[in-house]
């Protein structure tokens, strides 16, 4: 009676952990992007802000999402 292992050690956290994570990040930019550019055609806020402060949200995800895919290697 030979029993398969399982050879894969589910530790935490895994890639599946980083992977959600980056996954909530890159989905709260696309939620807070919709919002400025709601409110740009609204008229609430300028398009050159608007487009300022989706330059820096974009640039905010992708450092955490490349800090989160260092995480996934220690």
């Amino acid at each position: 009676m030979n029993k398969k292992t399982n050879t894969k050690i589910n530790s935490f956290p895994n890639d599946d952990f980083w992977n959600s994570l980056e996954n909530i990040s890159s989905g709260l930019s696309t939620l807070i992007k919709n919002i400025i550019s709601a409110l740009n055609k609204m008229g609430v806020i300028s398009y050159n802000l608007s487009l300022t402060i989706r330059i820096f949200i974009s640039s905010i995800v992708v450092a955490i999402n490349s800090i989160l895919e260092r995480q996934k290697h220690y």
